[in-house]
């Protein structure tokens, strides 16, 4: 018995997955865009326009040392409650309402890809 199905439908899988993992990236850069790149600038140094105005240190988001003291579920409540649902800054607004669950996910996920 010939199994010439095997190769393609294991070829359609991993495209599949490359696909949705992509989609991932691109949902959680948008997201990410929209609702954080104002303070924590476009690579996740702090450096947003917004931080020049305020004259506020905002988080660096890059520092894989520092974001290592963050759960999924801390930033998860960060973002969705705001800075000061953990202790941090009330500056860093809730963005529940603003972005949905699965954005706010996929934020995190984006956020992880800026870390060095």
């Amino acid at each position: 018995m010939k199994r010439t199905w095997i190769v393609p439908s294991l070829v359609t899988v991993l495209l599949v997955f490359l696909m949705t993992g992509l989609r991932a990236q691109s949902d959680g850069r948008a997201a990410y865009n929209k609702a954080c790149v104002k303070c924590h600038g476009t690579e996740g140094k702090g450096d947003g326009p917004a931080a020049k105005v305020i004259k506020t240190p905002m988080g660096d988001l890059t520092s894989k040392a520092k974001m290592a003291q963050y759960s999924d579920d801390k930033l998860y409540k960060m973002i969705s409650e705001g800075g000061q649902a953990i202790g941090k800054s009330k500056i860093m607004l809730p963005q529940k309402g603003k972005l949905s669950e699965s954005e706010i996910k996929a934020v995190i996920a984006h956020i992880k890809t800026l870390q060095k």
